[in-house]
């Protein structure tokens, strides 16, 4: 879903403030929504642009704080970019977590997909065959070109899965892949096929 999504730096000045350099903060707004928090850094007022967000002095400490603030602007944007390719909420604060290192250890689907096929791979020969090995590479392939297909994401956190996910998954295989019912059955994980609806939650445990 496209989101409204701007970043400003600004002065921000105490309330008993009369001289000397003012903190530069950072605003970062998605759909009328905002969070603040300081750069780290200050600039004398006289010598602040407000509307290129950036100091306007000419010495060399202007020129570096500049380019920290251009580092700090792309790493913000980055962010955004990095939630809204693995189709995570795009908010300001997600945003900032990101930014910030403090999202979380989510699971996602491609990655939990990597992981199980890792270490089927490793016990082809004692507990799998090289038949299975070669169907879950088969069926990571479908995940990742569904993701693709449905959600324009690479990945996706695992606790998006819901009854939504799996019928449209169903639909894909069904309708692109040309599968029939035995192949949406083989290329979907195991628990897939026979869950209701109190029992979506077990997907996110699919590879246990």
């Amino acid at each position: 879903m496209k989101t409204n999504f701007s970043l400003l730096f600004y002065l921000k000045r105490k309330k008993n403030y009369q001289s000397g350099p003012v903190a530069i903060y950072m605003r970062i707004t998605v759909n009328g929504k905002r969070v603040e928090m300081t750069s780290g850094r200050s600039c004398e007022p006289r010598q602040w642009n407000t509307v290129n967000g950036r100091s306007s002095g000419k010495k060399e400490d202007s020129k570096s704080l500049n380019a920290y603030l251009d580092d700090l602007q792309f790493k913000i944007h980055e962010a955004h970019r990095q939630l809204t390719l693995h189709n995570e909420e795009v908010t300001a604060i997600s945003i900032r977590d990101r930014f910030l290192g403090k999202q979380g250890s989510h699971h996602t689907i491609i990655g939990v997909f990597k992981e199980h096929n890792r270490k089927l791979e490793i016990l082809i020969g004692s507990e799998y065959t090289k038949g299975t090995a070669e169907r879950y590479r088969t069926s990571l392939k479908h995940a990742i070109d569904f993701l693709q297909w449905k959600y324009s994401a690479a990945d996706m956190d695992l606790r998006k899965v819901n009854h939504e996910f799996i019928t449209e998954y169903d639909f894909y295989l069904r309708s692109v892949r040309k599968c029939n019912n035995w192949g949406r059955i083989k290329y979907r994980p195991k628990k897939m096929a026979t869950m209701d609806e109190n029992q979506w939650p077990l997907f996110q445990n699919m590879f246990q």
